[in-house]
């Protein structure tokens, strides 16, 4: 049922309510035909029952059976008993419009007849049939109704969810397809056009950042030349590698810009063997890198330097700061799972999401031994969210961080 759970709550409430609706009006009916609908007794009935009475007491007690199955009628019910059943035993106590539809009269031989009127519509069960028929098909009528129009609803909504939750693993907000004519319409139509000027303004920021950021460079480097005739200067070192630092800022900044506006078409290629080349060319600079899995060849469709750009991230991270990497590539019900674990300190517990904030760095002195500005996890992250996938640090409980990154099966080619 591709409806949203409250959606799905508020069917049921539905679907409860018309079976009470239905279940009363059988039940009302049922009872208006016992209480309001009595039987009929007509003198021409009384006068029947009155000879059949005198008949049966001038026949021999053993033809008695015969005589009562042979006397059939569906208004009344006759049985022959040794007491009597019943309070009332004078055949004009039968009085149905008073409620009184049974009596006892007495026979011969200390016998007693047992009369009971009895309601032709209840002895008729098509009308109830046919009531309780018409009542399951209205039911059914209004199941279907109810669904229609939780569903129709419900469409909207749903569609909205799916549409944020894309926006949320992309970064971006895609249109909503208008596809009616009604009050949904305008308000897609008014949702489009505020996430295509949000969109807009988001591009138009990040574009001025990226100028800004690259016009930069020419001031430090004039700042640098000048630099040259101020070497007996003791600030001179330390300025020129204030300088160096700028300059590193702007250029991964530039990189960030760069990597999260590229339009890549995706493309197949091999997991495994991406995850292996990147611990190779680790293990070629003297890092102790290890990279295992079940799958040695594994062919997925995705941006393929992308993803390398963020494992890359991950890889230098675990290097930099855990001195070492191990690197897995798993497979789960829904995703494959790659884990890069170090040997490092780890994190605190409330660093571990915090690192993946632009310019915030897990390693607290910032200094220039270590390197970096702390975008590389957060381009890393962004683009295995683009991916559809996931990206989460965790402390190891043998020690060192251990990074898992998710990456739906669904994308496999």
């Amino acid at each position: 049922m591709n409806i949203t759970p409250f959606a799905k709550k508020t069917l049921a409430a539905l679907i409860i309510g018309n079976v009470l609706i239905v279940t009363a009006g059988i039940v009302i009916y049922q009872y208006l035909l016992l209480t309001t609908l009595r039987p009929p007794l007509t003198p021409q009935m009384q006068h029947n029952i009155a000879r059949f009475l005198y008949r049966l007491q001038s026949q021999p007690e053993s033809r008695w059976p015969k005589l009562i199955t042979k006397y059939h009628k569906p208004w009344a019910s006759i049985s022959v008993s040794e007491k009597p059943r019943f309070k009332q035993q004078n055949l004009k106590a039968l009085r149905p419009a008073k409620g009184k539809n049974q009596v006892s009269i007495p026979l011969r031989t200390n016998r007693f007849a047992n009369i009971e009127l009895l309601n032709p519509h209840l002895q008729n069960n098509s009308a109830l049939i046919a009531f309780t028929v018409l009542g399951l098909m209205w039911l059914s009528a209004l199941f279907i109704l109810c669904y229609w129009a939780v569903k129709r609803l419900n469409n909207p909504i749903r569609l909205l969810m799916a549409n944020l939750t894309q926006a949320k693993h992309k970064k971006q907000w895609q249109s909503l397809a208008v596809t009616t004519d009604d009050e949904q319409a305008i308000i897609f139509e008014q949702i489009n056009a505020l996430q295509q000027q949000a969109n807009k303004t988001l591009s138009e920021r990040t574009h001025l950042l990226a100028a800004i950021s690259h016009d930069l460079r020419t001031p430090l480097t004039r700042m640098k030349l000048r630099l040259d005739y101020l070497q007996d200067n003791i600030h001179h070192d330390k300025l020129v590698q204030d300088i160096t630092d700028m300059e590193l800022m702007i250029s991964e900044t530039l990189d960030y810009f760069r990597d999260m506006n590229k339009k890549e078409a995706p493309q197949q290629f091999d997991l495994s063997a991406l995850l292996n080349a990147l611990s190779e060319d680790a293990i070629d600079l003297n890092y102790q890198v290890t990279f295992t899995t079940k799958s040695p060849k594994l062919i997925y469709l995705g941006q393929l330097n992308l993803l390398k750009r963020a494992f890359s991230n991950i890889l230098n991270n675990a290097i930099q700061y855990g001195h070492s990497a191990e690197i897995t590539l798993v497979a789960e019900t829904d995703n494959w799972i790659i884990n890069i674990k170090d040997k490092g300190q780890g994190l605190p517990p409330e660093q571990l999401e915090k690192v993946f904030s632009p310019f915030v760095r897990g390693e607290s002195s910032r200094s220039r031994q270590t390197g970096g500005t702390g975008l590389g996890l957060t381009i890393a992250k962004e683009i295995i969210q683009s991916h559809n996938g996931s990206l989460q640090l965790h402390n190891h409980p043998e020690g060192g961080l251990q990074a898992i990154i998710k990456l739906p099966i669904t994308h496999l080619a």
